[in-house]
């Protein structure tokens, strides 16, 4: 079977949201249900789902409120957990930023049902961001001097060749099959934010191949910030990629990557002492939200 249930993660970004939403329901393939998981939002999101869960159409309307920011690892850790029992065969995952092309799905499905390749886990689409492929959605591991592991974006000329498989999804288009999910577990809602969908995603490969089919194709609503400031973000994605190189692949490969970052960042103050304190957390599994490195907080580059 090839039914799919798409989940949507949202907090404080209703307009964005609207426009997902949307492009859910315009799919020429549709999906059995969309599960939106609010997270707390404080700008009306929660009113506009209220009225939103209950409009008519082919497609289920759910949503999950939750009673606090849990961030993004928490609220695709909820939203997979709903999901798990409801009806359909393969889990959508995405942002309230990113939006199908409306034959997304479609050409997902239509992939599942010719292709003779019968161990996939996961299905990702090409994402764009700004009106190019951002090459870091999909990512593969390979080795420095046969050793060192590093993570290799996948290079735009393999998505001109149409197909090709992967190691490191994000949750921004991605497409995982439910009884993987069941086999695998959930994503590792302490991370909060960051790394959490490529932590799941070297579980979820051990059960299969991940594939990219580049004409699904997903827009990324989303800006960089500016290079002269250094976010709280920043903290949880070098604490929780330690964190998960230890857990997979020992003190060794977690141990090159904290030497990468100490070189990396030693000259610069705010973010050597940011480091520091990501490194021994994710040394000691000190998870959740930290209490300096809180949502909000910023560093000028100095």
């Amino acid at each position: 079977m090839c039914t799919i249930g798409a989940i949507i993660v949202t907090y404080n970004r209703l307009q964005k949201l609207k426009t997902a939403l949307q492009a859910y329901e315009n799919q020429l393939f549709k999906p059995q249900y969309i599960l939106v998981v609010n997270n707390n939002s404080m700008d009306g999101t929660k009113d506009y789902l209220e009225v939103w869960e209950k409009e008519s159409s082919e497609i289920e309307h759910r949503v999950l409120h939750l009673r606090e920011n849990t961030g993004g690892s928490g609220g695709f850790y909820e939203g997979m957990h709903v999901a798990e029992t409801m009806n359909s065969d393969w889990i959508w995952v995405a942002d309230d930023d990113a939006y199908p092309a409306k034959d997304c799905f479609q050409i997902l499905v239509n992939f599942m049902k010719r292709s003779s390749v019968t161990d996939i886990a996961a299905l990702c689409s090409a994402v764009y961001t700004e009106g190019r492929i951002d090459t870091w959605h999909r990512r593969r591991f390979g080795k420095r001097c046969g050793v060192v592991r590093v993570e290799n974006c996948i290079d735009v000329k393999e998505y001109e060749r149409n197909i090709f498989e992967l190691d490191l999804f994000s949750y921004v288009g991605t497409l995982i099959q439910k009884e993987v999910i069941l086999k695998v577990g959930l994503p590792l809602k302490d991370f909060f934010i960051s790394y959490d969908d490529s932590e799941h995603s070297i579980r979820v490969r051990k059960q299969g191949r991940i594939m990219c089919l580049p004409e699904a194709k997903v827009i990324h609503d989303s800006i960089e910030s500016a290079e002269d400031i250094i976010t709280w973000k920043k903290y949880y994605a070098l604490r929780n990629k330690i964190y998960s190189y230890y857990l997979h692949f020992g003190l060794l490969q977690s141990g090159f990557q904290r030497l990468y970052y100490y070189i990396k960042y030693h000259k610069n103050k705010v973010l050597n002492e940011m480091t520091k304190r990501a490194f021994d957390h994710a040394r000691h599994g000190i998870l959740g939200v930290d209490e300096v490195y809180k949502p909000g907080w910023k560093g000028n580059v100095v």
